[in-house]
């Protein structure tokens, strides 16, 4: 599924209409979707955010801003013009999420001040030592940030193992993980 999404495409399809949320789902591709996976996925109720932002209102007057940074490379992110998106300071008790594929990309995601960073990459290793440590990660961050919650930069970054996998259809103490974010007022 590396580099052809034809024979799990059902699959995708129907994991993504699947799923549900009250203000909408929201997306970025990752390195290997770019524009092979994101067109076929039309018609399943996901809003690709590549390089855009959408702000929602609940319906209690809650504000949400999801921004989405290019996910294709990690130049895409790094060479990205923030100034693109259109942001203002943020409204008092907006939250701001943004999504990068790159967790390393955190210093460029950083500089939007958001409230979380959901990045995925690293597969959390994929194959780890006994207790989770990774052996290799794909990405400059520490190793222990390749999976979970950790606080960067005054934010807070939640880096998801993902239930996909590299060239090897391997995972080795390293379970696969859909992570749900339930946002609640403090």
């Amino acid at each position: 599924p590396k580099f052809d999404h034809r024979p799990v495409l059902p699959t995708i399809r129907r994991l993504a209409m699947g799923l549900r949320a009250r203000l909408g789902v929201f997306a970025i591709p990752g390195n290997h979707d770019g524009d092979l996976l994101v067109p076929r996925l039309d018609g399943c109720g996901i809003t690709f955010l590549n390089g855009r932002c959408a702000t929602l209102r609940s319906s209690d007057g809650a504000i949400i801003e999801i921004v989405g940074l290019p996910g294709g490379a990690r130049d895409d992110v790094t060479e990205f013009d923030i100034a693109s998106l259109g942001l203002t300071d943020r409204a008092v008790g907006a939250v701001r999420i943004v999504l990068t594929h790159y967790p390393d990309t955190i210093d460029q995601a950083a500089r939007l001040e958001p409230t979380l960073v959901l990045a995925g990459h690293t597969h959390g290793g994929q194959i780890c030592r006994p207790g989770g440590r990774p052996i290799i990660t794909h990405d400059s961050l520490p190793v222990h940030q390749s999976s979970g919650v950790h606080a960067v930069h005054g934010t807070t970054l939640l880096v998801s193992r993902g239930f996909g996998f590299t060239f090897l259809p391997l995972r080795l103490f390293c379970p696969p993980e859909i992570i749900r974010v339930t946002l609640r007022r403090a």
